[in-house]
């Protein structure tokens, strides 16, 4: 998706092949899916929210989560992003470690 603030319902439903039933439905089942409406009643939604979305997305399609199992994973998730970096950084300096200790391995023999 293009850098914008905002992004229509159409332009979300197109990006992860979705219907606009599906994401209204979605907005009654995760109160994370707050979509910005005009006066007109049509629907915008910021990065954070289509950020949930794809998350969504990913979990039922790509590893079969149920709806409800979705609701349990996001309530898991409860680090903060501060925290969820340091686990990062923390888990990609391990693994370098150990690519260099393979490649140091590789390179003694």
């Amino acid at each position: 998706m293009e850098d914008k603030f905002c992004y229509s319902i159409k332009e979300v439903a197109e990006e992860f092949n979705l219907t606009y039933p599906t994401l209204r439905f979605w907005e009654t089942q995760f109160r994370q899916i707050k979509p910005i409406k005009n006066k007109r009643g049509v629907r915008y939604y910021n990065k954070e929210t289509i950020e949930i979305i794809q998350t969504i997305v990913y979990l039922t399609r790509q590893k079969g989560y149920t709806l409800d199992g979705v609701k349990k994973y996001i309530a898991g998730s409860k680090l903060d992003t501060a925290e969820k970096k340091a686990y990062i950084t923390q888990t990609l300096t391990e693994l370098k470690q150990t690519l260099l200790n393979i490649k140091q391995g590789l390179n003694n023999d």
